[in-house]
């Protein structure tokens, strides 16, 4: 065999390179998207204390996965988090399960609407929760909810996050609620337990 008998499969090599081209756009989109969260709660002056609360207002550069983000960003780990979500983003699924594997999160509960699953285009992800979230014993439930809300603990501050966003991009304008202080995280961990039959 000569030098020049071996062809290289341009082909393969221009569809690897726009994959690869899409995987970075997609990155940089979500590093966009958390730091556009981070400045909307930074002009709300930051996470509300307990017993305080905060209204915001998104112009959709932004998805509620940025919070979770920033809530990582400022205590470092989440306790407890309860969430309920209408729908998620495979990106947004990894997000969790990454946070879940550093030990970010230590306890995860999570809810997602039961639409989920009869959609051609959501029916992989659903796949994929049943997967990832099995494996390590996270409890789960497809229901019919169109909530929209996650509540955290994080040492001994409690935060409840709800809003009209998903945890999946959307260029319209979402609005938010942090509410700061034990008696929501406890009034949304207690019913959103009740669905998981906890």
């Amino acid at each position: 065999m000569g030098l020049f008998d071996y062809e290289v499969p341009v082909t393969n090599v221009r569809i690897e390179a726009r994959a690869e081209k899409a995987k970075i756009k997609k990155e940089l989109n979500l590093i966009l998207r958390n730091e556009n969260c981070q400045a909307l709660i930074k002009s709300g002056g930051g996470f509300p204390q307990n017993d305080e609360i905060m209204n915001l207002v998104s112009s959709g550069a932004s998805d509620t996965g940025g919070f979770f983000t920033a809530l990582l960003e400022e205590f470092g780990t989440i306790d407890e988090m309860y969430l309920s979500t209408w729908t998620i983003s495979m990106q947004n699924v990894n997000r969790l399960i990454d946070a879940y594997d550093n030990g970010q999160i230590k306890k995860l509960t999570f809810l997602i609407n039961d639409g989920l699953l009869k959609t051609n285009s959501t029916k992989a992800i659903w796949g994929a929760i049943n997967d990832l979230f099995s494996k390590r014993n996270i409890p789960y439930r497809a229901v019919n909810s169109h909530a929209k809300i996650f509540c955290v603990r994080c040492g001994e501050r409690y935060l409840t996050i709800s809003g009209s966003g998903n945890w999946s991009e959307n260029p319209r304008i979402e609005n938010y609620f942090i509410i700061g202080g034990k008696e929501s995280f406890y009034f949304n961990k207690k019913w959103q337990l009740e669905q998981l039959n906890f």
